[in-house]
């Protein structure tokens, strides 16, 4: 995919800016037309905040927070249905993915917290971790789905990908780490918060939010 010359010194700005705010500690959340974008994401250790361990069926495992307002975001949606599985199904079949939903939200920045990604196209990079992936899920040495469970239904924290080749190849079950509700909120900054109360356009995501804490509570 040929990327135009205004568009990669838009792209080395932004990775110097986001160098500078990682060696100084600092993430920074701003608001697109998609969603609710952070330089320097802070990614938690879900080990430290795992409860449990299970073995799901993949299929019924549903995508989760993603800080996508309310006309993009994909919560709530089974993995069988969502982008990744159909990058994941056409990779599978051999397919040209140029076009796939999963490439077309990633170029919108319409995936997860991460700004427009632009630059894996051109030299495999989905190939090869797709490879990589089902030869893991075939000889069953493939890391286990962090996931969370609000009102009874398992979200993806992080192994969408995983989830969705291992639906695809008809895997019975797989491995699942659980992760406290306290995880979850503590991959969520204040700043990112205080927009989705502010702008009215994640309703689904304070839902989401606020059943969370009732699972709290409850535990």
């Amino acid at each position: 995919m040929k990327i135009n010359l205004t568009t990669k010194i838009k792209i080395k700005i932004i990775n110097i800016i986001e160098k500078i705010m990682c060696k100084m500690g600092k993430r920074f959340s701003y608001e697109t037309v998609t969603g609710i974008k952070v330089l320097n994401p802070f990614f938690i250790d879900a080990e430290e905040y795992v409860t449990g361990e299970c073995e799901i069926d993949p299929k019924k495992l549903l995508l989760g927070i993603d800080f996508l307002n309310d006309d993009n975001t994909l919560i709530g949606i089974n993995i069988i249905k969502s982008p990744h599985y159909s990058l994941m199904k056409s990779l599978y079949k051999g397919e040209n993915i140029e076009g796939n939903e999963y490439i077309e939200r990633m170029k919108r920045g319409a995936l997860d917290e991460r700004r427009p990604i632009i630059g894996y196209l051109s030299d495999n990079y989905f190939e090869k971790t797709f490879v990589k992936v089902l030869n893991l899920l075939q000889n069953k040495g493939c890391e286990p789905i962090y996931i969370y469970e609000i009102d009874g239904r398992m979200f993806i924290l992080d192994g969408k990908h995983r989830a969705a080749t291992a639906s695809l190849i008809g895997t019975s079950s797989v491995k699942c780490k659980i992760v406290s509700s306290e995880g979850i909120k503590k991959s969520i900054s204040n700043e990112s918060l205080e927009i989705m109360k502010k702008t009215g356009k994640y309703s689904k995501h304070l839902e989401l939010l606020n059943n969370l804490s009732r699972e709290k509570d409850r535990g």
